[in-house]
């Protein structure tokens, strides 16, 4: 497809892109702090009932996944209705406040003179058409009665794939997952192995093109009964949350389930060769340290799985990814080396491959990205493909100035979802 016009324009204060990268995460810290002060929960009004919890699934070989949760509690609203109807004298099912949102913005985000729609040019193919006829915003459904009950259970989720040692917990994931639940989705955060606060089972762990875990994770919502009312899921990952969802779907092709739809891809590093080579630039020496510090607290974990050739021993001489990747990374996941690793974990590859209307925003001032993983050739010859490449933003930045205080890389993830 043609290469988006971005429509973000920053601030003369926001464009440099440490002060995006930097204060976009503080930013985001901030929104979950006054959420969880303020009276009104992160995920919408008290009259909304909300159900979180946390899944665990078990992998093939044997290893787990914890999967975070954020649907609404229709048991609750049963039993509210329930009560409602020995008040009102009527046994009609009620549409939940939050389905009528999702509607009301469904039709508003498609139309061709909306607002919100507004960022982005030209128009997005779908396997899906999501508009909706006027009369089924009405709160009466006298003649379909069964059908409003089917659609006050959720039939859209999206999974979101976290960043680089983030979890489901991080503030970026937070916000979008607050934002999507506003919009009238369901969702669930995928926490990568050892990310959900609990160490894996094996030595071994997550890395940054480990697709076979979260085709593990679709393989299992799409197979169980009980979710079986998802008709519609989308992917949305920020950097190498990312580059996973892209190759997993480049991988997946024509094999993908019908029920993934569209998939939405931020800041991501889908040639990680050059990426890492990025990263080991003295202007991202305070995120390498951040990241290495990390990496060294998963190791520290597992220390009594580890052996003599894989140990902590000089991990202060580690300096960047490649250190890291060349002791670690490649070693426990049976790849020759660093640069091995880089090449077959890389989504780059798997573009030209990808079905599925697939969007990918990334700032060309990104400093954990070269220019490798910029992927205007594969844009262009994949019709599935949008890429939206701003001029600033830093690494998932995209820092608004908004009443609604979310980032134009949210809205344009809303955009996209909803969109026709």
């Amino acid at each position: 497809m043609p290469i988006i016009k971005s429509k973000y324009k920053a601030q003369f204060f926001l464009k440099n892109p440490h002060v995006q990268t930097i204060l976009g995460f503080f930013l985001s810290k901030f929104r979950v702090i006054a959420s969880n002060l303020a009276s009104t929960p992160l995920f919408g009004k008290n009259k909304i009932q909300i159900k979180k919890y946390r899944e665990r699934i078990f992998t093939p070989d044997e290893d787990f996944l914890d999967l975070d949760w954020i649907t609404e509690d229709h048991e609750d609203d049963e039993n509210a209705e329930i009560e409602d109807s020995k008040q009102s004298g009527t046994a009609r099912k009620r549409t939940s406040s939050r389905l009528r949102r999702r509607n009301d913005r469904s039709v508003r985000v498609i139309s061709s003179d909306a607002e919100d729609a507004s960022h982005v040019s030209g128009s997005y193919p779908s396997k899906q058409k999501y508009k909706l006829d006027s009369s089924s915003l009405h709160e009466d459904h006298e003649d379909d009665e069964n059908a409003e009950i089917e659609d006050c259970e959720q039939s859209r989720l999206v999974i979101i794939c976290h960043g680089l040692e983030a979890s489901s917990q991080g503030a970026f994931e937070q916000c979008l997952a607050k934002t999507l639940y506003k919009e009238g989705f369901d969702i669930v955060l995928v926490n990568y192995r050892g990310c959900s606060g609990e160490p894996n089972k094996l030595l071994k762990s997550y890395h940054s093109g480990k697709s076979e875990d979260l085709k593990s994770v679709i393989d299992y919502i799409c197979a169980k009964k009980k979710y079986s009312h998802y008709r519609d899921i989308y992917l949305v990952g920020n950097s190498v949350g990312g580059n996973i969802i892209l190759k997993y779907l480049g991988e997946e092709g024509f094999d993908l389930p019908s029920q993934i739809k569209k998939a939405f891809a931020i800041s991501v590093p889908l040639d990680l060769a050059s990426s890492s080579r990025a990263m080991a630039r003295k202007e991202n020496a305070l995120y390498m340290s951040k990241f290495l510090g990390c990496l060294k607290a998963k190791i520290q974990d597992k220390e009594e799985l580890l052996t003599r050739e894989i140990n902590l021993k000089d991990f202060s001489k580690l300096k960047n990814f490649y250190d890291f990747d060349s002791r670690y990374t490649a070693p426990l996941n049976d790849f020759s080396s660093a640069e091995d690793y880089w090449i077959k974990a890389s989504s780059k590859p798997y573009l030209n491959k990808i079905q599925i209307p697939t969007y990918i925003l990334s700032s060309l001032d990104d400093s954990f990205l070269a220019k490798d993983c910029y992927p205007f050739s594969e844009a262009e010859h994949n019709k599935f493909i949008f890429l939206e490449c701003s001029s600033h933003g830093g690494h998932c930045g995209f820092i608004e100035l908004n009443l609604r205080g979310i980032s134009y890389a949210e809205q344009e993830v809303v955009n996209f979802l909803n969109s026709d």
